[in-house]
């Protein structure tokens, strides 16, 4: 129940900024946009494969080198967006910390890196969004990243 609850203010709070700070999305690829908070850290996410293709499987590789500790018990949220009206196409929630190759807390400055296994939504349009976030209990957003992504039509 926590974790919903955790995952849905996370979730709306990205929306209220998507609605909020409107800007273009090209050249994105992996940098840290006005849609994260600004005090969050940088992820690297990539997709595989690319394109994605709608309702089958898909990885996301998560990596990264934070500032501050990643603890015990937080979520790796992710969502799908429409590009041109950042409506949300599909959202996913995982425990980062039982993921392969992830022994938490991961210290400050530790190199890390791990693969999520998902099934992507069905009716993906040929581009979207993929935001991602890790959020510490309270809601707090450690890392942020958005990438764009396109599904094969």
């Amino acid at each position: 129940m926590n974790r919903n609850f955790i995952f849905a203010f996370v979730l709306l709070a990205i929306l209220s900024t998507v609605y909020a700070l409107p800007f273009e999305l090209d050249g994105l690829n992996g940098i840290n946009p006005p849609l994260c908070p600004v005090n969050a850290e940088h992820l690297t996410l990539t997709v595989s494969p690319s394109p994605i293709v709608s309702g089958s499987p898909f990885t996301l590789n998560v990596s990264g080198k934070l500032n501050s500790e990643v603890p015990q018990n937080v979520l790796f949220n992710a969502a799908f967006l429409k590009t041109d009206t950042f409506e949300i196409l599909g959202t996913f929630s995982d425990d980062i910390c039982s993921s392969p190759g992830i022994t938490c807390p991961i210290p400050a400055g530790t190199d890390f890196s791990t693969t999520i296994e998902k099934v992507a939504p069905a009716g993906l349009p040929a581009s979207f969004v993929v935001g991602a976030v890790i959020v510490a209990q309270g809601g707090t957003t450690i890392a942020c990243t958005f990438i764009e992504g396109s599904a094969a039509q």
